[in-house]
């Protein structure tokens, strides 16, 4: 995958660790981006999506969002890996 991906966790999040591990064993390379250390960029994420949920992923200026988006971090990377044709489709801003 050629687009640059960013995952914003937080440092008690279970899943944000779960999401992580399973991006490094398919060898997808992210940026993490704790909310701690990113207070006012994760603040416009929350203003864009409308969510407060880790770990929120954005890829192609899209956020994918656990719950709505994704149920478990093998479905995130199912839509990682499969990004191109979701972005062929007529969808709005925030999703995919």
């Amino acid at each position: 995958m050629k687009e640059k991906i960013v995952v914003y966790t937080n440092s008690t999040c279970g899943y944000c660790k779960q999401m992580k591990e399973t991006l490094n064993e398919a060898n997808i390379k992210f940026t993490e981006k704790p909310r701690n250390d990113h207070q006012e960029e994760w603040g416009l994420v929350q203003m864009i999506t409308g969510l407060a949920m880790f770990p929120t992923i954005k890829v192609k200026e899209k956020y994918l969002i656990p719950g709505r988006d994704f149920h478990k971090p093998e479905h995130a990377l199912e839509l990682l890996k499969n990004i191109d044709k979701f972005n062929s489709l007529q969808t709005d801003d925030k999703l995919l």
